[in-house]
């Protein structure tokens, strides 16, 4: 089933660069926060937000998501400091929580964990990044796409 998702994605709205708390991106949110990276010395180098609608053939439709942001060490990180930081990186552990707020900066989705994959390495070295992509069902009750910030920390 995540086939079909991947393959039905088309971009609705596009964020630009961006992710020191208190940046504006262009689109549907008007803040995002990061810091949680920021110890590790990761900057956030390029952000996503896609929606698309998904027709199935019984009738019934639904919104699929899809953020992807790309983050990037400004400083080497070694030991004990990598060695946590990969692990709350790894998918399989849902350490990561991708929070949405509305415009009252109520969280949108504050229980629910969202699966994500990662593209590249989290290697530690200076100049090298990683993608992290998490996609997911729009809930009609609690849509996201009515989010003005979003917010990524530990889980």
């Amino acid at each position: 089933m995540r086939t079909i998702f991947a393959i039905g994605f088309m971009s609705v709205v596009l964020m630009s660069p961006r992710g020191e708390a208190g940046d504006t991106p262009q689109g549907g949110l008007t803040k995002t926060d990061f810091s949680f990276f920021a110890s590790w010395g990761l900057k956030l180098k390029s952000l996503s937000l896609e929606f698309a609608d998904k027709d199935f053939p019984d009738g019934r439709s639904i919104t699929v998501g899809k953020l992807t942001y790309v983050l990037e060490f400004d400083r080497t990180v070694e030991l004990y400091d990598l060695d946590y930081l990969q692990r709350q990186f790894a998918p399989q552990t849902f350490r990561l929580r991708h929070l949405f707020f509305d415009k009252d900066n109520v969280a949108i989705n504050a229980n629910r964990l969202f699966e994500y994959k990662l593209q590249g390495d989290v290697s530690g070295v200076k100049g090298e990044g990683f993608r992290v992509i998490v996609e997911f069902v729009v809930d009609p009750q609690a849509s996201v796409l009515q989010a003005k910030k979003l917010v990524v920390r530990a889980g």
